[in-house]
């Protein structure tokens, strides 16, 4: 009997502690070689996050240039990513905060329309 309860303890304590570390957060960063301009289905995912996931990165300007001003893709808007989260169904929301911008050009453009709204507390 004892031999089962200590069987049963090891298993439990297995358990919880198999629930703790998946309930942990993970940290990305991620490092683009390619940017795109638009919205589609077609590229494969960069990054697959589980909600809750911290994911830091860089992204290029609207004119293409990255922050050693060398031009790695078009202008207009590039986009990061695309990033899959685990778990994700059609119609749910999902909720991104951005905790920190670290502006690499000494002239930002709109700017001062984007920012304050998208992030009130810039660093």
């Amino acid at each position: 009997m004892l031999k089962v309860m200590l069987k049963f303890k090891v298993v439990v304590l297995f358990l919880l502690l198999n629930l703790t570390l998946k309930a942990q957060h993970a940290k990305h960063i991620f490092q683009p070689k390619i940017f795109y301009n638009g919205f589609s289905l077609r590229p494969a995912s960069v990054l697959h996050l589980h909600p809750g996931d911290t994911v830091q990165t860089e992204t290029i300007d609207a004119m293409g240039f990255d922050k050693d001003g060398v031009r790695r893709g078009r202008g207009g808007n590039p986009l990061t990513g695309p990033f899959t989260i685990e778990g994700a169904m059609p119609g749910d929301v999902s909720l991104f905060t951005c905790r920190m911008f670290h502006l690499t050009v000494s002239t930002p453009i709109q700017l001062n329309i984007l920012l304050p709204a998208a992030c009130p507390k810039i660093s």
